[in-house]
């Protein structure tokens, strides 16, 4: 089974938190991949994004 993995989003504009979801990836950048594909589907504009294994 895959590790999971707290992803975090934040605002392009002011640097706030806009999203948050634990996900299951073979690794950070795959995490990452899929919330951003989320996100650009619903057509949200998003800064930095972090994930981190938990």
């Amino acid at each position: 089974m895959p590790p999971v993995y707290d992803v975090t989003v934040f605002s392009k504009e002011d640097d706030r938190e806009i999203y948050h979801d634990k996900v299951l990836a073979i690794d950070e950048d795959t995490a990452i991949d899929q919330v951003t594909d989320a996100l650009n589907k619903k057509g949200v504009s998003y800064g930095v994004c972090m994930a981190e294994e938990i």
